[in-house]
């Protein structure tokens, strides 16, 4: 009875803890949960690029295969990843395993590219490692590349018009427009002193800003564009009741 019992605990923890994770990743950040994110920022024109390290936590060597799947991706941008060799987009399962020793870590084989060619955006591909000859051992990333748009190539589509009209009684009007990369723009209006006397923050990326000026006094200011905490434009505006 008592050997039964033995056996049958045996049982129990080998079918609980038979099944545990092998593997296990990180980058040059630290460990990396099983599904975590990684967030790869860069310009659209240039390769965002990916290096993950998968570790063999188990007691003999593990041939390691990876495969993709795309969580979202932006139509037009191109990815490529390698791992032993490296792999054409069209290719989501490595062609080549990877053998890992006990306790070792491979910083090596791995990278991941990402080509925006010129769209901004963020795409996410999930990689998942495994054992080839137990592939429900596995652990897996997704990593999201993001490409964006410096802010000079964003300024050059920014659009404001002058304040009109110019000079101004009891208010000021400004048209704009904003490319979607701006976070945040202001219209602050300033007095010859350059002190702020008005400020008007802009929430939509079109339309028009309308700015009361009937309480300030008749002399010289300046309307001042900041977009993105830097100064777009600063020109003379006049009161005149």
């Amino acid at each position: 009875m008592k050997k039964t019992l033995l056996l049958l605990l045996i049982s129990l923890l080998t079918s609980t803890f038979g099944f545990s994770q092998s593997l296990s990743l990180s980058d040059a950040n630290g460990p990396i949960a099983n599904n975590g994110t990684v967030i790869i920022t860069g310009s659209v024109d240039s390769l965002l690029i990916s290096k993950i390290y998968c570790t063999n936590n188990s007691a003999s060597t593990i041939n390691v295969r990876v495969k993709k799947e795309y969580i979202s991706l932006i139509q037009g941008t191109y990815n490529t990843y390698c791992w032993g060799n490296c792999y054409d987009s069209s290719l989501y399962i490595s062609g080549i395993t990877v053998p890992i020793g006990a306790g070792a870590t491979d910083n090596s084989n791995f990278i991941g590219d990402y080509n925006g060619h010129g769209i901004p955006g963020a795409s996410t591909i999930k990689y998942t490692f495994y054992d080839d000859s137990n592939p429900t051992d596995e652990v897996s990333v997704n990593v999201q590349y993001t490409a964006t748009v410096g802010l000079d190539e964003l300024l050059s589509d920014v659009n404001f018009s002058a304040a009109y009209p110019n000079p101004a009684t009891n208010q000021v009007s400004f048209n704009y427009s904003l490319p979607l990369g701006i976070s945040e723009a202001s219209i602050i209006i300033r007095d010859i002193l350059r002190n702020t006397v008005k400020k008007s923050l802009i929430t939509n990326h079109e339309g028009k800003v309308v700015i009361r000026t009937e309480d300030l006094t008749n002399g010289l200011y300046f309307s001042t564009v900041i977009v993105n905490d830097k100064i777009f434009s600063s020109r003379k505006l006049i009161i005149n009741r």
